[in-house]
This record gives structure tokens, C-alpha cells and sequence, in this order.
């Protein structure tokens, strides 16, 4: 991860190539860890759900879109306990639970 700062604005290089404010990304992490313990671990959820809709509906439209790298970027670098799953259904990229604690897998 690359922080870069274009025009004044701090922002944070993603593993996918996108960047982000290093706000949102601290937002997204922190609001997937606190969920953590409501989440079951036998179903797969879109960062929506995981996040949860008051949280979720803070974000403005952009935001939403960001979230979602900024997810893709923490679940490649192994920094949240979550995998991406294919699922049925609507284009919404979907996770899984590897483990109800921080630092420790489902096997």
C-alpha cells in the first residue's frame, strides 16, 4: 500500500490499482471488525450486508463504489478474516467469514 498526495489530497493506493482517502479505508476496516461477532460464517454477505444498512447508508454514492475496493484491497492483503466467494444472484461481489476473531481461520 502507497500513500500518495496529488493536489493536497492524501490518498492511499490500493492492491487493485485504485485509490483512496486513508479515511475511508480506516472506516471500512474498522466497520468490518466491529461486525465481526454478528456475522455467521456459513453464509457469504456483500459488503452492504456486512457493513449493515446505517453504517452503509453514511456513504455517499462514490463512497459506495470506494468501499468496495477499498474491501477487495483488505480481503487480498489478508487484513480482514474474509474471503471473496461466488455467488448466484445480482453482480454484487460477495464475502465469507474465515474467522469469528482477528487473527485467527476457520479451518
Amino acid at each position: 500500500m502507497k500513500t500518495t498526495n496529488n493536489n493536497n489530497n492524501q490518498t492511499i493506493l490500493l492492491s487493485n490499482g485504485r485509490s483512496v482517502h486513508p479515511d475511508l479505508l480506516e472506516f471500512i476496516r474498522y466497520v468490518v471488525e466491529e461486525r465481526i461477532p454478528a456475522i455467521s460464517p456459513d453464509n457469504a454477505f456483500t459488503l452492504k450486508q456486512i457493513c449493515g444498512e446505517e453504517k452503509w447508508d453514511m456513504l455517499s454514492k462514490v463512497n459506495k463504489i470506494e468501499a468496495g475496493y477499498c474491501m477487495v484491497h483488505l480481503v487480498k492483503k489478508g487484513e480482514v478474516p474474509f474471503k471473496a466467494v461466488k455467488d448466484k444472484g445480482d453482480n454484487n461481489k460477495r464475502y465469507q467469514l474465515t474467522s469469528t476473531k482477528l487473527g485467527m481461520r476457520i479451518p
